[in-house]
């Protein structure tokens, strides 16, 4: 069987990507026919062909082996966001060119066929006028051949016999007959002759209307193939056009978009340097205060602590503390005699109190 010859983007028609499944070629199917319906579309004299384009490219679309088929043969425009998106593929200039080639034959074939009616149709004048000339001609000898035949009659009656001898004629009765006779068989031999050409003419201008009406005929459905391909192609450049637009505009929104989220990752990053640092400096800052603090603090109770034997309760203190004997920060919590509000980590404060109780047992024995 031979392949079938697809001319038009029935993705377009249809208003879908190429990639859209069954229910979207549907859906829009509907949509578009309840639109585009003739009935719905009375002033429009190209809504019969906008229908029939929209019910060809569904039906091709719909069978997955025609739309493959399909797609094999005539590859509709791609639906990609790259560059050549808004300078023209080579596809739609092959669509493009395509559609004058067929639109240039069809034009040629019109101009031929419309010379071609023209010369038909003068030819049927030609001929309609030969034939009033044969019916007049017919009818001058049929007249003719009626006379004659009243002359006949008139001169066969009495009276007529009769009134020849007062216009002072012989009678010549037998002679006046044959050659009215001849004259009679003359005409209706010509008669004869024109009816039969007469006939023959109207054959000859019958053909010549029935060739012209099919001439007409055909020009007819060139300039609705013209007019339907002409509709398609605008179709095409107008969505074509709303295509390159909007791929531009999201070409344009994605880079917009892309430079506006990595101006704000750089201020981000820029911003959480300066916290970074910020909060470093005040770390050493705290740190040197405390440190400060803590000496400070140790200076202060340097004469209690020295003189407080550390055996009173210990307070547990539940936040990061500096420990006053190794100078530790501690992470969670520390503790602080009651005795000399010396502040330490455990076991600072467990080294702390050992170290009380050996001195206490060595003064003991040196005592004794």
């Amino acid at each position: 069987m031979p392949q079938t010859k697809f001319c038009h983007d029935y993705y377009l028609i249809l208003e879908i990507s190429q990639k859209a499944d069954i229910e979207s070629i549907r859906s829009n199917y509907k949509r578009l026919a309840r639109l585009k319906h003739p009935d719905k579309n009375l002033n429009n004299p190209n809504a019969t062909a906008e229908f029939q384009l929209i019910q060809e490219a569904y039906s091709t679309l719909k069978d997955p082996v025609s739309r493959k088929q399909y797609d094999d043969q005539y590859k509709p425009t791609n639906h990609s966001h790259g560059e050549s998106s808004h300078t023209g593929s080579p596809k739609n200039t092959t669509a493009g060119n395509d559609y004058e080639k067929r639109s240039a034959e069809r034009h040629k074939k019109l101009q031929e066929l419309n010379e071609q009616l023209r010369v038909q149709e003068r030819n049927l004048f030609d001929s309609n006028l030969h034939l009033t000339t044969l019916k007049r001609d017919a009818h001058r000898l049929g007249t003719e051949i009626d006379n004659i035949v009243r002359k006949q009659a008139a001169k066969g009656t009495v009276w007529g016999y009769v009134t020849s001898f007062f216009v002072g004629k012989p009678p010549q009765a037998d002679e006046q007959k044959n050659e009215l006779d001849r004259e009679r068989l003359d005409k209706m031999a010509a008669l004869k002759i024109k009816e039969s050409i007469i006939e023959r003419q109207h054959a000859t201008s019958e053909r010549y209307e029935k060739y012209i009406l099919s001439i007409r005929e055909e020009i007819q459905s060139i300039e609705f193939v013209i007019n339907r391909e002409k509709l398609a192609e605008e179709q095409r450049i107008k969505t074509e056009r709303a295509r390159a637009f909007w791929q531009k505009f999201e070409r344009e929104f994605e880079e917009s978009r892309k430079q506006r989220s990595k101006q704000a990752e750089n201020q981000k990053k820029s911003e959480n340097g300066r916290t970074e640092s910020k909060r470093e400096r005040q770390k050493k800052h705290g740190a040197g205060k405390r440190k400060d603090s803590a000496q400070t603090g140790q200076n202060q109770q340097t004469g209690t602590e020295a003189s407080c034997h550390h055996k009173m309760w210990w307070d547990r203190i539940d936040c990061p503390t500096l420990c006053s004997h190794c100078s530790t920060m501690t992470s969670r919590f520390a503790f602080q005699c009651r005795g000399c509000g010396k502040k330490a980590c455990a076991s600072c404060r467990d080294s702390l109190k050992k170290k009380v109780r050996f001195q206490e047992s060595k003064s003991y024995y040196e005592y004794d």
